[in-house]
């Protein structure tokens, strides 16, 4: 299985609200922005709805409304929400909620686990064209689509070796595109981790947007230990580069705080 590369930022937008997140979106990005959810036959049912199997728009926040509106953002556990709001704890062991032929009862920790789930917030900004994801929102924690580089071993090679110097002027455009989206969404730093890191146990997955931004350096600074490696000292300091290249650790990450750009 292939590993993907992940860039993880902090983001300070206003998400007190699915339309205030769009706005803050939209005036940040100075893009209009369509916001909704994509329904679900069974919570269709549960709610007693027509299935249309298609987004549903909730609104538009529209920064110039002579443009096209090209990106959308989602809310996946939206039509969730609304069936629990109708049949509270009651929901968890209904039969249609557990593709069962019957009720299904579960204990009090499972269902506060799925009470919790829905209180997370998980939103998707995506191309509208394609549904092509360009960031994933968690409370604090954002990751960053917007620009594409390679998968997760080129990128190591780039950063960790030194006969790849043909491709450092495109590493730093792209780096430099990131940093600017990062700023953006109120970051100061990039975490680059692999899908695949065994050390991460999901972080990487999405997990990483369930925790707060703080909770998250925690995380990877002790599962990484010392194998967090800074990029602007890998591109600065020949001998910082040296140390790690005998070291032949796959599961390790990288930060960038842009500090040589």
């Amino acid at each position: 299985m292939g590993r993907d590369l992940v860039p993880i930022a902090r983001h300070n937008l206003d998400v007190s609200s699915f339309e205030a997140l769009a706005k803050d979106i939209s005036n940040r990005m100075q893009f209009n922005i369509e916001y909704g959810y994509y329904d679900s036959e069974k919570n269709c049912e549960l709610l007693g709805i027509p299935f249309v199997e298609e987004f549903i728009s909730l609104g538009i926040a529209y920064f110039n409304k002579e443009r096209d509106t090209i990106y959308r953002l989602i809310d996946f556990s939206y039509q969730e929400k609304l069936c629990y709001e109708k049949y509270g704890d009651a929901l968890f062991s209904m039969a249609i909620y557990n593709y069962s032929d019957e009720e299904v009862f579960h204990s009090q920790e499972y269902i506060d686990d799925m009470k919790l789930c829905l209180t997370e917030l998980n939103y998707d900004l995506q191309y509208t064209s394609n549904g092509n994801s360009l960031a994933e929102i968690g409370r604090e924690v954002i990751n960053l689509d917007f620009e594409y580089f390679s998968r997760w071993s080129f990128f190591y090679n780039i950063v960790i070796y030194e006969n790849y110097e043909e491709h450092i002027p495109d590493f730093n455009k792209f780096r430099r595109n990131m940093m600017r989206f990062c700023q953006l969404f109120g970051g100061d730093k990039i975490y680059y981790i692999d899908d695949q890191n065994r050390l991460l146990k999901g972080i990487g997955q999405s997990d990483e947007l369930l925790y707060s931004w703080n909770e998250l350096e925690i995380i990877l600074k002790e599962r990484l230990n010392d194998f967090i490696i800074s990029i602007p000292k890998m591109m600065t300091d020949k001998y910082y580069k040296r140390s790690f290249q005998t070291c032949k650790n796959y599961d390790l990450g990288f930060v960038d705080d842009f500090s040589d750009l």
